[in-house]
């Protein structure tokens, strides 16, 4: 179903196995910015990419 032509943003959401919502509600920022930043139409800013990283490294915590 998803694959090497996913969009990042939405493939770390997938993979820490959030929806959208719960997504938003750990980045701070509405529903519609995360459906923007997955479809490319709008790019993160740093602090909002310094959380998705922070998520990134907690799941890999996650699966040690």
């Amino acid at each position: 179903m998803f694959g090497i032509n996913m969009n990042p943003y939405k493939q770390i959401r997938h993979d820490a196995g959030m929806t959208l919502s719960q997504m938003s509600e750990y980045l701070g920022v509405n529903d519609r910015t995360i459906r923007r930043y997955e479809t490319g139409e709008r790019n993160p800013r740093p602090p909002v990419v310094k959380l998705y990283e922070l998520l990134v490294k907690e799941k890999a915590q996650w699966n040690t």
